[in-house]
């Protein structure tokens, strides 16, 4: 068969919350078995040890052992895209095999490692028991009926009203009646769910085979890579049913075990023991992944299955069956079961249950036969029983990881071995032993999978080709190392230790330079201590490579300069790290306030004159797949060997959590990053190659030369000379040019003259020149045909300076551009430099450091190769890691999903409680709390009720999982009593303002200056933690007396805005037993509890957070710094304790501001996300799942310790629980779901929020423009820009317009405010607030501004849906300008603009038409402005009557203008030239008519 390689896998099964921690416990031994937790069925209705030896009965269970994972049942719905309201009504299996898709896709590399998501399929496994989320509904559907019904039948005489009372408790007990629940039921939803969140576009099915499941579900999936049908497979099985009547049934067949102890293939077993759990893995064709480069686990070499046909018994196992199975599939592998060697391990079924142990192992003895070498046996269910159809896969990754690691596992429970095992090659492994291979063959181990019904399968695996584990040792890294916890200095960490102890690296770190000072001012000796130590996470850092003496002398006085190092003899050093997400690095910085942190970018170098790749310690030590490499020196040999270069080294950076934020290449090397991300595969790109070989095409004879110069030089030195062409624009000393080969000789004798280098270079190629054109058909064909994919990090071109396009046409017509046009690799850097590219690592041998370096000069930056000719690959590794280090970057952890809407998945590394929401996998007995007051009949005593009675023989049979509901109802029945109040309600209104609420003037979101006299350009808003103190004073005015003990399912709608004044209905209503709704209508809404006391306070939770680090800010300067907002009556935080990137310590003074304590625990939450996000840090709460209070609010000046861990921490959501902890050690309150909503903040957007005063979200021009671009994802984040900007009136007016012109609107609004603030401070005005300046529109329409303005000013503005524009001059020049998408208008629309001089004129202008009329429209519009009619009605009136690149100039009878324009995001800006810069009647640029296009 073809060879199918499992190259990711994810699981949860009882102990194990990931594959990761399954594989640990099993090889520690660890027994998950437990006794049932009561609400999955309970036992004291149905446990019954002692009715083994009885006539079997329904509802009598005498088993109450297995394996469960309800404490690991967790689920991050916001990480999915899914709304968390929605939970409840979906099957907890398909949620649980979403999140271990998700493991399992991370684990493979993520989604993009994987192929084309068209060709990637979805097969699980999964029974047709009665799971939980069916068997609520069927309570909800049919139970809740049938109750009212015998109520009926045996309390004559009951209002109707009161027994659908009683239906509606019933049902309220099961969770709210959601309209779609029944859709999140249906069993086919577990492998569609998985391809709909992955957008997963190959087959996606469920089948059910019993406990043969999983293994079939391979079967399929190896049967789809065969045949091509798909390039991927993500392949597991769920079960997650412990309902009493699945139970029931294995207890009437008297499957399960008596003893309570599952003992596979010992003479005592006695039957097994029911288990649960979700694997998965991904598998692709073995070729596919060792051509990706993918970690491999296993390779599946044949797979078999078949039925027992006609046997005594459909519940009796069959070896001849079994036989048949395990048959086929060593045919299919193509492999002799016999032969010494052929397997070294056996995975069996191994139920333990007597007759299905004797089968198995009758099998066994046949197939393998009785003598030869022998074969380990093991089972995984005696750690954690038997998860039925998700056993199969259990035991597939228990066999794969043994294969990877090359030990054989324990199993538990094998104290006497089976008599059957005598005479057989089998060995019970009872420790965990080395795996030897036998001589000659690799090692193999099959996986057994036997269900009921007589569905047999088998599944033959083998290790890796070229595996490098022996005896036991793991050298292969996982996917993206990181530690446990997370913690990002324990990730570098493992990443160093992961590279080899060859060298030993010293790292320090320190608040700052002096104090590192004081770090060195000690003994070499002492300092030699501290190699291989863990330094503190702070920001101030030094890295050495093999100290020295005279290294340590140098990094003193490097330190003591405190200027930044990077790399000089081996050592590393800055005060300032450049890629330290957070505030931490721009405090140390003195720089901008939350800075994100510098941008990391891949280069891929291409052609080098020298090419000497040191690469073979790499693959070996990280387990890579060795590149074959050609050696040869022609244009095919080392255009392959660059690209295999490349992605292994990108391969082994990302491994070690390395991860780009952007990637390009230089020449050759665009097509390396373009595979690397996953654009094009290696195949398509293969094919190119060989293409271009020189025996295929006929290649121009051109040479190439390197000139010691920037292009500016070179294009001076070949001017004159025909057929040579600069290709290269490296930097600003050096540059390549091409041609003919005598011409570029002669431009190299010429500047050798004058004193400038260069060098003949020995390629031939023709690339990046117009004489290229020899390659265009074949390139055209062969990439026309090829699929072209959305690249996995953003790509950047060096033809164009720009990004990739995302059509495929645009992508393919710029691989043709690329061949033919020069390659501006200097202007890129600087392109990219710009966008926050701070890191630049040059992924393969070359020189594209130096060329960095070269552009960016003494800006501050990182240039850094992965790979050089003067160190072995791991000890570049090692430097390039270090570097990093110093930078403050933060590796990458080991992600738990990919690429679903942009966000990571929860799950713990760990394997043990996960995040999330926890899944309710039970189906209670309902009972109804008290929620219905006792029925009563009217007239009547208690009436007796015959224990023989029909009715209740048949209630008793058909719905035992009712009988403490009828239990409780039969018992109220007793004298009669007159019915009781069913609750109250209360409707009141509250208005919210700084009058009622003068405390509001400390939590304004929007700084002004101050005194400012409009409070409500100060945005003043009620916080939630505020608005439950009303919503708690609401319930108690409907329940006096009582005390408020906490909130459930608090929602934050919209805010409550104190200025202008808010006046809202609120909406109280008792639902139940201590449970009043209030709702703030149309802004909060949730349940406030009561009760008479305050329930005790549970201990308090001391676990420390993940590897604590010391805080970048204190608490003083969280508020003098502005990382919060908040006036002193709302500033709480007083301490902060610590932070890990698991959560955050505190401490708290008790305010007398109503919700102020509470606001203070979120405000940590606050300074977590400022250090540890990258973008989008503000945030703002939206949900609460529960607060519970255990005594009244402390006294004002208490302190208290605040923890807050973190849930989840996703692209739009950030999930935390908190507990806040009294001075005497008792718990206050805890808060567990605290959910807050991520407002998009980019860099403009962050440093605004810090000083308003200073930045802004425009972008000012020269010449006296500005332009705005959208600095908002959503409505929300773009109302907080809006507030930002406008004033009181202004905000009337966009609230005016209608909701598809107000984004619009504010980009102009936002490009005058910032044109005209940059226009002051370039005259030496002060800092100055959007909100000083109000833009209104004249009854001309003219906009005109007033504000602390020293002289009158003449403004414009345009806009787009994209983008807005605005002009600023003085109020003596009128001015004007434009914007415009570039559009072809069409012939009739161009006779009607254009004047028949202005169509001679395009006809004569080079470049795009479309592009060009569009500048001669905006051109004209401007003109127009400028003139002051507004818009031309008569667009001849206005002509354009020349033109010189981007400057024309515009004639009327009476005026010119001079206008200049520019091409900018597939638009035309065009503006009025300042008065010093343009002479009326002059053509542009005062350029001689000749040198112009001129009519």
């Amino acid at each position: 068969m073809t060879p199918i390689a499992i190259v990711g896998m994810g699981a949860i099964f009882p102990g194990a919350g990931t594959a990761r921690q399954f594989w640990q416990n099993i090889r520690a031994g660890t027994d998950a078995i437990t006794d049932v937790p009561p609400h999955r069925w309970d036992p004291e209705i149905y446990y019954a040890p002692h009715s083994y030896a009885d006539a079997p009965r329904s509802d009598r269970i005498y088993c109450c052992r297995g394996g469960f994972i309800d404490d690991l049942a967790t689920f991050d719905p916001l990480d999915f895209g899914i709304m968390p309201a929605t939970v409840e009504g979906i099957e907890p299996d398909q949620l649980l095999a979403l999140r271990t898709a998700a493991e399992a896709i991370a684990d493979a590399g993520g989604i993009e490692r994987l192929p084309d998501r068209l060709r990637i399929g979805v097969v699980i496994g999964r029974g047709g028991y009665l799971t939980p989320g069916a068997a609520r509904y069927d309570q909800r559907v049919r139970t809740s009926h049938q109750l009212v019904s015998l109520l009926r039948d045996l309390v004559p005489g009951i209002d109707e009203e009161r027994l659908e009372q009683v239906r509606r408790a019933f049902c309220e007990q099961l969770g709210p009646d959601q309209p779609d629940a029944a859709i999140g039921l249906m069993p086919n939803l577990t492998a569609s769910r998985i391809a709909n969140r992955f957008n997963l576009r190959g087959p996606a099915y469920t089948i059910d085979a019993a406990c043969a499941s999983a293994l079939l579900a391979v079967e399929h999936a190896a049967a789809v890579l065969r045949e091509n049908r798909c390039d991927a497979m993500l392949v597991g099985a769920v079960h997650h049913v412990h309902h009493a009547t699945f139970w029931s049934v294995f207890s009437q067949l008297r499957a399960l075990s008596p003893s309570g102890r599952i003992r596979p293939f010992d003479r005592s077993a006695d039957g097994t023991l029911p288990a649960e759990g979700t694997g998965m893995v991904v598998l692709k064709r073995l070729a596919d992944a060792q051509r990706a480069g993918d970690r491999i686990y296993a390779v599946i070499r044949g797979v078999g299955s078949s039925s027992d046909g006609r046997a005594s018994s459909l519940l009796s196992p069959l070896a001849d069956g079994q036989v048949l199975a395990l048959e086929r599939a060593w045919q299919d592998s193509r492999l002799d079961p016999g032969v010494p060697g052929a397997v070294g391990l056996v995975e069996a079924h191994g139920t333990a249950t007597p007759v299905g142990d004797q089968a198995e192992l009758e099998t066994l003895r046949r197939v393998f036969g009785p003598h030869g070498p022998p074969i380990g046996l093991g089972t995984v269910k005696s750690m954690i029983g038997h998860a039925m159809p998700a056993a199969g896969m259990a035991g597939l990754i228990k066999a794969a990881c043994a294969l990877h690691d090359g030990v054989l596992p324990p199993t538990l429970g094998i104290d006497d071995p089976h008599a059957a095992l005598a005479g057989t090659r089998l060995q019970p492994i009872r420790e965990q032993t080395n795996w030897e291979r036998a001589p000659g063959a690799p090692r193999r181990a099959v996986v057994n999978a036997f269900g009921f019904g007589g569905v047999n399968a088998h599944v033959i695996l083998e290790e890796p080709p070229g595996n490098s584990v022996h005896s036991g040792r793991t050298t292969r890294p996982p996917a993206s190392l990181v530690s446990p916890n997370g913690d990002p200095s324990a990730s570098v960490a493992l990443a160093l230790r992961e590279l080899g102890e060859d060298e030993v690296i010293l790292r320090l770190a320190a608040e700052s330079a002096e104090k590192l000072a004081e770090l060195l001012a000690v003994p070499d000796e002492e300092l030699l201590t501290r190699v291989g130590q863990e330094p503190p996470e702070l920001p101030c850092r030094l890295a050495m490579v093999s100290p020295t003496a005279r290294r340590l002398k140098l990094a003193r006085a490097i330190v003591t300069r405190g200027i930044p190092s990077r790399g000089r003899s081996d050592i590393w050093f800055t005060p300032r790290p450049l890629l330290a997400p957070g505030p931490m690095a721009s405090h140390q910085a003195g720089g901008e306030a939350g800075s994100p942190g510098g941008r990391v970018a891949f280069l891929f170098p291409g052609f080098e004159p020298v090419f000497e790749p040191r690469i073979a310690d790499v693959t070996v030590q990280l387990g890579l797949p060795q590149p074959k490499l050609t050696g040869r020196t022609d244009l095919l040999g080392q255009a392959a060997d660059v690209i295999a270069v490349g992605r292994l080294l990108d391969t082994a950076l990302r491994r070690l959590g390395v991860v780009p934020d952007v990637a390009a290449g230089h020449s050759l090397g665009e097509w390396t990053a373009m595979i690397a991300a996953g654009v094009y595969p290696q195949d398509a790109v293969d094919a190119l190659i060989t293409a271009l070989d020189h025996d295929v095409l006929d290649v121009p004879d051109v040479a190439y030369a390197a000139l010691g110069c920037g292009a500016h030089g070179a294009e001076e030195a070949i001017r004159g000379l025909e057929g040579v062409v600069v290709s290269h624009d490296n930097c600003p000393h050096q540059s390549v040019i091409c041609g003919v080969p005598g011409a570029v000789r002669q431009v190299l004798a010429r500047l050798t003259a004058d004193g400038v280098l260069g060098q003949e270079l020995p390629f031939r190629s023709g690339f990046h020149t117009p004489m290229a054109e020899a390659y265009l058909e074949r390139v055209h064909a062969l990439f026309e045909t090829s699929l072209v994919r959305q690249p996995d990090v953003p790509l950047w071109s060096a033809t164009t300076v720009a990004p990739f396009p995302e059509q495929p046409e645009q992508v393919r017509a710029l691989i043709i551009r690329h061949l033919l046009e020069p390659v501006r690799f200097s202007a890129l850097i600087e392109r990219l430099y710009e966008t926050g590219v701070r890191a630049f690592v040059q992924v393969g041998p070359g020189s594209l450091t130096g060329f960095v370096t070269d552009r960016l000069g003494g800006r501050e930056h990182l240039a850094i190769a992965a790979n050089v000719g003067k160190h072995d690959g791991l000890a570049q590794l090692r430097r390039a890691i270090a570097a990093f280090w110093v930078e403050g970057y933060v590796t990458t952890s080991h992600r738990t999903s990919a690429d679903v809407e942009g966000r990571p998945a929860t799950g713990r590394s760990d394997g043990q409680t996960g995040q999330g929401m926890r899944l309710d996998l039970g189906t209670r007995i309902v009972r109804l709390n008290g929620a219905v007051p006792p029925l009563t009949r009217p007239g009547c005593g208690r009436p007796e009720v015959p224990t023989d009675a029909p009715v209740l023989a048949e209630f008793d049979a058909l719905l035992r999982d009712t009988t403490a509901t009828a239990d409780t109802v039969l018992n109220a029945l007793g004298t009669p009593t007159q019915p009781t109040a069913e609750g109250g309600e209360l409707t009141t209104s509250r208005v919210f303002s700084l009058e009622t609420m003068p405390y509001l003037t400390d939590h304004c979101l929007v700084p002004q200056r101050a005194n400012w006299p409009e409070p409500s350009d100060r945005f003043p808003v009620v916080p939630l933690t505020t608005l439950l103190e009303v919503m708690a004073e609401i319930a108690r005015e409907l329940r006096p007396g009582q005390v408020v003990i906490g909130f459930e399912n608090i929602r934050a709608m919209r805010w409550v805005v104190a200025a202008p004044p808010t006046v809202a209905r609120i909406h109280a209503q008792l639902i139940g037993p201590g449970r009043i709704e209030v709702k703030i209508e149309g802004h909060t809404d949730g349940i406030v509890l009561l009760a008479e006391h305050y329930p005790a306070a549970p201990p308090a939770d001391r676990t420390p957070l993940a590897d604590e680090k010391l805080p970048p800010v204190t608490a003083e300067r969280l508020y003098s710094e502005g990382w919060m907002f908040h006036g002193p009556r709302y500033q709480g935080v007083v301490e902060i304790s610590a932070l890990a990137a698991d959560g955050v310590r505190g401490r708290l003074a008790s305010l007398s501001t109503p919700g102020a304590l509470l606001d203070s625990a979120a405000q940590l939450s606050g300074v977590w996300i400022q250090v540890y996000g990258d973008k989008d840090q503000i945030m703002f709460p939206l949900q609460v799942e529960r607060i519970t209070w255990y005594g009244p609010l402390p006294p004002a000046g208490e302190r208290l310790d605040a923890t807050i861990w973190n849930r989840t921490v996703s692209g739009a959501f950030m999930v935390g629980d908190m507990e806040l902890v009294r001075p005497d050690g008792s718990v206050w309150a805890r808060v567990d779901g605290w959910t807050s909503h991520r407002f998009f903040t980019d860099g403009s957007g962050w440093r605004m929020r810090f000083a308003p005063e200073f930045f802004g979200l425009g972008e000012p021009q020269p010449d006296g423009w500005c332009l705005a671009r959208k600095h908002w994802s959503d409505v929300s984040s773009r109302d907080l820009a809006m507030r930002r900007y406008l004033c009181a009136a202004e905000r009337t007016e966009y609230h005016r317009l209608p909701p598809r012109d107000q984004a619009s609107w504010l980009l102009g609004r936002i490009a005058v405010k910032d044109a005209i603030r940059q226009w002051l401070w370039e005259r030496g005005c002060g800092p100055l607030f959007p909100a000083e300046l109000t833009v209104r529109d004249d009854a001309t329409g003219r906009p005109e501004v007033t504000g602390p303005i020293t002289e009158p000013l003449f403004v414009s503005i345009a806009y787009t849906t994209d983008l807005g524009v605005a002009l600023v001059r003085p109020a003596s020049q009128p001015a004007a300008i434009h914007i415009e998408s570039v559009q072809e208008p069409g012939d009739a629309v161009e006779d009607v603009v254009l004047a028949e001089n202005e169509q001679a004129l395009v006809g004569r202008l080079p470049g795009d038409r479309a592009l060009t009329l569009t500048r001669l429209r905006a051109a004209k519009k401007v003109a127009a402005k400028a003139a002051g009619t507004g818009p031309p009605s008569h667009p001849r009136d206005f002509v354009v009557t020349a033109a010189d690149g981007n400057r024309l100039l515009v004639a009327t009878e009476t005026t010119a203008t001079a206008v200049e324009s520019r091409l900018l995001d597939s638009h035309i800006v065009a503006w009025t030239v300042a008065a010093e810069n343009s002479t009326r009647n002059r053509t542009p640029h005062g350029h001689k008519e000749r040198d112009s296009y001129g009519i």
